[in-house]
């Protein structure tokens, strides 16, 4: 009969050092926020979005002209089909 030593169990050893790794990386992750100027950040993506802002109004205001466009060539196509029936009678 063999005597089972006592010990821990199988795979502790394996949490441990996931643990370890991961208490590391969060302690990377908080030296890595102190180095970052938030004030500056939200300042560039402030400026950013006031680009998109005035991109985007731009852009709006081609699609009224446009459709404005559309809807006045859809009135003479209506207009010139409309002449071109009565010649034919």
């Amino acid at each position: 009969m063999t005597i089972k030593k006592r010990s821990r169990p199988i795979g502790l050893n394996k949490n441990l050092t996931a643990i370890d790794d991961f208490a590391q990386t969060l302690q990377e992750w908080d030296e890595l926020d102190k180095q970052v100027d938030w004030e500056e950040v939200a300042k560039k993506q402030e400026t950013k979005l006031k680009a998109y802002i005035d991109e985007n109004d731009e852009l709006a205001k081609i699609c009224i002209m446009r459709w404005e466009e559309i809807q006045h060539l859809k009135y003479l196509v209506t207009y010139l089909e409309g002449k071109h029936e009565d010649s034919s009678v």
